[in-house]
């Protein structure tokens, strides 16, 4: 099952936050994630296209996240792990979940806390005019020598990608809302990430 939630009201307002609303986004998909699991446990209280599918396994959860979304997801992990202090969290209930796993693509870390003991893969988008310094690669780095050790942490670089690419309401001729190509270059004839040439 895949579920899709919307930070739309984090991203009207994360630029007045220091983790650029990393903790924000983390308690909305914790809250999520605990309303399966109330879901889960009483199935009469579920919406009837919930009742309609087979119960979700929350020991088994997949996060993903793109950009700052990535960086969510991550914190969201951490989070599951180790709560974070009452006042600066949105949820407060109980972990009624395992993440087995998170996918971060072209992610930021304004929060500089990758999450050791949750297996990751970092999508680095090799024509990221957005995230240009690919810092998502702190989430393989950054784990390293830190917890137990055992969870696996790997980047991709795809050649070609580009950051607001991954996202159908950025991409250029598909959004509704207005949308350019974030990749630029000074002379706009980069062998590989101009427009013309790019495969993604």
């Amino acid at each position: 099952m895949t579920v899709s939630i919307a930070a739309n009201g984090v991203n009207g307002q994360d630029a007045d936050v220091e983790d650029a609303g990393a903790q924000a986004r983390s308690s909305l998909v914790r809250l999520h994630l605990a309303r399966w699991a109330d879901w889960s446990a009483n199935r009469t209280s579920a919406p009837a296209a919930v009742r309609k599918t087979a119960p979700a396994d929350l020991s088994r959860v997949l996060l993903v996240g793109h950009s700052r979304g990535g960086e969510g997801v991550n914190r969201a992990a951490l989070d599951s792990l180790n709560p974070p202090p009452a006042a600066q969290d949105g949820y407060r209930g109980p972990v009624r979940w395992k993440i087995r796993g998170n996918v971060l693509i072209g992610p930021t870390v304004f929060g500089q806390n990758p999450v050791p003991d949750v297996p990751s893969t970092t999508i680095l988008p090799g024509c990221d005019g957005d995230v240009s310094d690919l810092q998502g690669q702190i989430y393989v780095d950054g784990t390293r020598g830190v917890g137990k050790g055992t969870a696996l942490h790997s980047a991709a670089y795809v050649i070609g990608a580009n950051h607001n690419f991954f996202n159908s309401e950025w991409t250029p001729g598909q959004a509704k809302a207005p949308t350019d190509d974030d990749f630029s270059s000074e002379d706009g004839t980069d062998p590989v990430c101009s427009p013309a040439r790019r495969p993604v």
